[in-house]
């Protein structure tokens, strides 16, 4: 695809996606009532994620239980008939995902727990998609782990203590897998500890793709000593959960398997430059590829291995835009043109494969979309966008099968993810769940990008939301600054953050700042990025003050805020550029502007956050606080750099819009 199509593909998509919602979701009682509370925006998810199995037959679902925790269940497509293989309040499952057509993996987590009461990693367990077979693979961090057996040579991992309470009581799941309800692990009979070799370390990760030719293993990574890198490769048998070490050529800091999970490249660190080296399929021999070196540790990345040796890597070679290339190993040689590309964004493409074939690529410039190479994908994509015109429609690819039922995600700036089957025969689609069944798209205000050259002729693009039916008159503008610089293709979303601001009648920016990945090399590194870096800073005041030659912000009632780096940066703007900025609020922030800060601030903070010492704050706040009284402070018990807890997420978005209304509504 040329760089002028792919603009062209976004640019239309980005036309339809706004302006109603799907029929299926009802308006939310805040829409009626005009004073949205932040407890609206912030509630729990429903539906979290669904995972295609490899043969398409079944999905693993992730769902919010009664009791509040996420459990993972199989739904057979055929029956539509489910199977809960976990559900526990206090241990979330997450990071799903399916070794074949039967087995799965996860981990657990817990999501609303604050920071600072979390003790344990997340772990790793596998299990049938029936229920059977479960066995921990990875610790959890606790200081004794003890297996239980029963008569149905179920065995699951409990925590140190008193055992979880999930439902019924069961220790890892549903009593229906065969799992005892107990009270007290270290008093229960029948009870060993786990033989230390069989559990990995807690830092022990899944190497992607996960799917083997061998079903009952996978091959897995984990930092050697303290740093994160080089890597050591393991391979770990899902039923025995014994592990070997693989041979590597070197201080390994990426390794990639090919599309059956055998490990076939790896990126080298020799001495200060990196290298790639190939694992002859044939003779298991390590040879480096001489002429396809990782440019950047951060901006190459080998995305496919097909079968015959051809890599598909996202490369720059050379240009400032990554793009989808092809490396022929045997030839060793390149494409002579990119597979995909954009003039305005990089392309950092996701390689879509079924029964060991490349069917097309996925990937985001001003929305996501998929190229399809496909014609039966392509035109079944088509029958998508035809019954859902104003969301992305994003279709599971089955690795093995070509299932009569596709799951299909919809979702686009006003609609957080619907989850849905679509029947290829009959062309009916069936809802599965939704993140967010309570969110109407059709009271939610449309992203908008725009961009402006800013004073050193750096484009910065910038996201515009405004309140629907707002009159088009400057208004009391917020711009929520992310908490890191994270790729433009991870902007354009459904945010509860922004949409709240919106629905208490403000127009939000969110500019997309030097440094921000996704949108070429010049941007990510134009000098004076970084949350004090004057071009940061200068990038804020530009943006201000383009918003207000454009009508949408009213000069004298602007504010900015954010959360980490985001907080940082928006302090450090208020600093320098005092007269654009009515007010401020920063989560989480310290910084050494305390002495020239003059405008009202909330600053607010965990107690248990690990990357800005509580201390730390409390010197800055009393710094800030004493040339400047107005300025307001809360601190959030074990709360840690970001927010978990949803009430003390919604406490803080109510504090910081009532803070807001108290500089910017007042007339």
């Amino acid at each position: 695809m040329k760089s002028s199509d792919s603009d062209a593909i976004g640019l239309r998509r980005r036309t339809v996606l706004f302006g109603a919602a799907l029929p299926w979701v009802s308006a939310p009682a805040w829409a009626a009532s005009g004073a949205p509370d932040a407890a609206q925006f912030f509630r729990d998810e429903e539906t979290l994620s669904a995972h295609l199995s490899p043969d398409g037959k079944r999905l693993a679902l992730r769902t919010v239980a009664k009791h509040r925790g996420v459990m993972l269940s199989v739904l057979d497509m055929a029956s539509m008939q489910p199977t809960v293989l976990h559900s526990q309040e206090i241990a979330d499952a997450c990071n799903v995902a399916w070794t074949n057509p039967h087995r799965l993996i996860f981990s657990v987590e817990e999501r609303r727990l604050p920071q600072g009461l979390v003790k344990s990693g997340p772990g790793l367990y596998t299990i049938q998609d029936d229920g059977s077979a479960f066995r921990q693979l990875v610790e959890r961090r606790e200081d004794v782990k003890i297996e239980k057996i029963d008569s149905g040579g179920i065995s699951g991992a409990l925590p140190t203590g008193a055992a979880p309470k999930g439902t019924g009581g069961a220790a890892m799941g549903q009593e229906g897998m065969g799992f005892k309800q107990i009270a007290d692990a270290p008093n229960v009979k029948n009870l060993r500890e786990v033989e230390s070799d069989r559990l990995q370390a807690w830092n022990t990760y899944v190497l992607s793709p996960i799917e083997s030719a061998t079903p009952d293993s996978i091959v897995m990574w984990r930092p050697k000593g303290t740093k994160s890198t080089p890597i050591e490769l393991l391979e770990t048998n899902l039923r025995t959960g014994r592990t070997r070490s693989l041979d590597v050529p070197g201080e390994v800091v990426l390794a990639h398997a090919d599309a059956a999970g055998n490990l076939r490249a790896a990126i080298v660190r020799d001495g200060s430059r990196l290298i790639t080296t190939w694992r002859d399929p044939v003779t298991n021999q390590w040879r480096t590829l001489t002429d396809c070196a990782p440019e950047a540790e951060a901006d190459w990345g080998i995305k496919h291995i097909d079968p015959r040796g051809i890599l598909y890597v996202s490369a720059r070679r050379g240009q400032d835009k990554l793009a989808l290339w092809l490396y022929d190993v045997n030839a060793t040689r390149w494409s002579a043109a990119p597979l995909a590309q954009s003039a305005q964004f990089d392309v950092d493409a996701q390689v879509l494969v079924s029964q060991n074939k490349v069917v097309g690529f996925r990937f985001t410039i001003d929305a996501e979309i998929t190229q399809w190479l496909d014609p039966d994908f392509k035109q079944l994509q088509q029958q998508l966008d035809q019954l859902l015109p104003r969301t992305v429609n994003r279709v599971a690819v089955a690795s093995q099968g070509s299932p009569q039922q596709i799951l299909v995600e919809a979702f686009s700036d006003t609609q957080p993810t619907v989850y849905l089957l679509y029947n290829r025969e009959t062309r009916k689609l069936t809802r599965l769940g939704s993140l967010r069944p309570d969110i109407a798209s059709r009271d939610m205000a449309s992203m908008d990008v725009q961009r402006f050259a800013a004073r050193d002729g750096l484009e910065i693009p910038v996201w515009v939301l405004r309140p629907k039916g707002a009159a088009a008159t400057p208004m009391p503008t917020v711009m929520w600054l992310p908490n890191a610089l994270n790729a433009h293709s991870e902007q354009w979303a459904w945010d509860a953050a922004l949409q709240f601001l919106v629905a208490r009648g403000y127009a939000v920016l969110r500019p997309e700042l030097r440094g921000t990945r996704g949108l070429g090399l010049r941007h990510s590194q134009a000098a004076g990025n970084g949350p004090s870096g004057l071009g940061t800073s200068n990038d804020i005041a530009d943006t201000v003050q383009w918003a207000i030659a454009q009508g949408i912000a009213d000069p004298k009632r602007i504010a900015v805020g954010g959360s980490g780096f985001g907080a940082a940066a928006a302090l450090t703007a208020m600093a320098r550029h005092p007269q654009l900025f009515r007010c401020g609020v920063a989560w989480s922030v310290s910084s050494d502007q305390s002495a020239v800060l003059r405008q009202p601030v909330l600053l607010a903070h965990g107690d248990k956050d690990g990357e800005v010492p509580l201390q730390q704050a409390d010197a800055f706040r009393k710094a800030v606080q004493s040339g400047n009284p107005s300025s307001e402070w809360v601190v959030y018990k074990s709360e840690g750099h970001s927010l978990r807890d949803p009430a003390n997420k919604a406490d803080f978005y109510n504090r910081a819009a009532q803070f807001l209304d108290k500089y910017l509504q007042a007339q």
